[in-house]
């Protein structure tokens, strides 16, 4: 029994960081993000809450169980977007951090594991010129994105997904409610344009 106003710091009772601790509750929460990434409808869900509130640890705690128990295949790339100027940067940095993930230290960066990615998602030059020539303006930064920019990046994370065989392709953008709301309008196009067909 606790006296009224006794505050219970676990970090002490258990000699470790609260953080660390499997999750344990929010069973409401949890189902709802397990929903989220089951449902074949969710294109894009918004994870809300203060920062340390456990929003990741849900997110992946569900990502694990998912993988685990139930055999679903989900690759997950997270992005602190407190490190990018504008969404569309943050966006750029993220998509580097996909392509070159295979890519050996000198490869990093080259047009050869660039090439070689398109390649291994689907995408060849000769068919996909004009989406890849859009994707690598938004790596290199040159010129205001377009539709076409957001149009090719959400044709590229569907035949990633496909030619990964993937139940599931999560990007965790950390932080993105700190862009401008017209900053976000790319968000609504990528939405848009991921709608099943």
């Amino acid at each position: 029994v606790f006296e009224a106003g006794l505050r219970l710091d676990l970090n002490h009772v258990i000699a470790t960081d609260i953080r660390a601790l499997p999750v344990v509750g929010r069973e409401l929460a949890r189902e709802e993000i397990r929903r989220a990434l089951t449902d074949s409808d969710a294109i894009i869900f918004n994870l809300y809450g203060e920062r340390g509130s456990g929003k990741s640890r849900m997110l992946n705690f569900e990502i694990d169980r998912l993988v685990q128990l139930e055999g679903k295949k989900i690759a997950l790339y997270e992005f602190d977007c407190s490190v990018a100027s504008s969404f569309t940067e943050a966006i750029a940095l993220l998509l580097e951090r996909i392509i070159f993930e295979g890519a050996g230290e000198r490869e990093r960066g080259s047009s050869a594991a660039f090439t070689k990615f398109f390649r291994d998602s689907g995408m060849d030059e000769q068919q996909y010129g004009g989406y890849i020539a859009h994707l690598e303006a938004l790596l290199h930064r040159t010129g205001k994105p377009s539709d076409g920019v957001w149009r090719a990046l959400t044709l590229l994370l569907s035949k990633l997904a496909r030619t990964r065989n993937l139940n599931r392709l999560v990007l965790l953008l950390r932080g993105v409610s700190r862009y401008a709301k017209a900053e976000l309008e790319a968000l609504r196009l990528v939405r848009q344009y991921l709608q099943p067909s």
